[in-house]
């Protein structure tokens, strides 16, 4: 049961791992909260952090061995000792995410790219192999932002990023001809009721909310939404959509406070 197509070995600094990521199934079998905060270690300039559902002790930790701007790395457990669960590599806006195997599940080492975009609206995109059925498709995923009108306070607002699921990527080239088109014609995309033969669906699969200006120590907010809450994309999809959400909001940080492209 493979879910990705990539087995690369990782570079050889210090703060990378040398090999793909494999862990145990015990770690596997934790999962990640459907919801979940990003708790602030001791200090924001060494930026530690730990990931714990609301009112619960912490189940993992996030470290930027090289601070703000640079790599990141989800850690198995509440401690940054030991190897890594998830590795996420920074370049020139691209995210490179590295999943872990889990071997005794069938399940193998994989990577995919997060890219951030800004040529009409901020956002960040990435592809991943998910569970469709009984195979699997390559879909896409983007990250936009949003703001909204918070019922709690008049005038008030809340802001955060949504992750929706946009299906699978359609190549016109490849579209069987519908009534109207013909096999040469690739100039127009197809009407709107034709659908089964690419079926795509958008739909809002998780929520990164800004933290809370009450408790300093709640740096964000995670949630799955939808399928999302399910085991129905895949267990890297799970990983692929916390860590993805998790570097977003490195990110801005970076750019808001130190500087970052």
């Amino acid at each position: 049961m493979r879910t990705c197509p990539d087995r690369r070995k990782m570079g050889s600094s210090s703060s990378k791992p040398t090999k793909p990521i494999e862990i145990s199934n015990k770690v596997a079998c934790k999962g990640i909260p459907h919801s979940f905060d990003l708790v602030a270690g001791e200090s924001w300039s060494h930026p530690i952090f730990y990931i714990a559902a609301p009112g619960s002790p912490a189940r993992y930790a996030i470290s930027m061995p090289e601070g703000w701007g640079g790599n990141t790395i989800l850690h198995p457990k509440p401690s940054i000792k030991g190897s890594p669960m998830v590795y996420a590599r920074k370049r020139h806006g691209k995210f490179r995410i590295y999943l872990p195997g889990v071997l005794s599940a069938g399940i193998m080492p994989c990577s995919a790219t997060m890219r951030y975009e800004t040529q009409t609206t901020e956002k960040y995109c990435f592809e991943l192999m998910v569970h469709h059925g009984n195979s699997y498709r390559n879909e896409m995923f983007e990250w936009r932002y949003f703001e909204k009108q918070d019922n709690k306070g008049a005038g008030a607002t809340s802001s955060g990023w949504k992750l929706v699921r946009l299906g699978p990527k359609i190549d016109r080239d490849v579209l069987p001809p519908y009534p109207g088109r013909s096999s040469r014609q690739h100039d127009h995309a197809p009407p709107p009721a034709y659908r089964k033969e690419v079926p795509s669906r958008r739909e809002v699969v998780a929520v990164l909310s800004q933290g809370s200006s009450h408790n300093r120590s709640r740096a964000c907010r995670f949630q799955y939404l939808g399928t999302g809450t399910t085991e129905e994309i895949g267990y890297h999809w799970t990983l692929m959509a916390a860590m993805s959400g998790l570097c977003l909001w490195q990110h801005q940080i970076a750019k808001a406070h130190y500087g970052a492209p």
